[in-house]
């Protein structure tokens, strides 16, 4: 299971940094929709809510978000989820 999840991880972190690479300078400021991000807010969400190392310890802590409490490593996924996400957004 770790080293699943580690390969997905890493494979989606590879593709996040490949759609920030092709952000054009000239189009930073390009919103598809006058209430959504620009290019450049979204690339700078998506480069700032990276998954840092955390020590077995600190991932089995249990985290308070919304209405969960859950172990820090089950929220792995909800990360990576929103990653891609933004990513699409921003391939837009």
């Amino acid at each position: 299971m770790r080293e699943s999840m580690l390969q997905g991880l890493a494979r989606e972190l590879d593709i996040t940094r490949r759609v920030l690479a092709a952000v054009p300078d000239g189009q930073r400021d390009y919103r598809p929709d006058p209430e959504a991000r620009s290019a450049w807010e979204l690339a700078c969400h998506l480069a700032s809510c990276d998954v840092r190392a955390r020590n077995p310890e600190q991932l089995t802590t249990p985290v308070d978000f919304l209405a969960f409490n859950l172990s820090a490593v089950f929220y792995l996924s909800f990360i990576n989820n929103h990653s891609i996400h933004h990513r699409g957004q921003l391939a837009v």
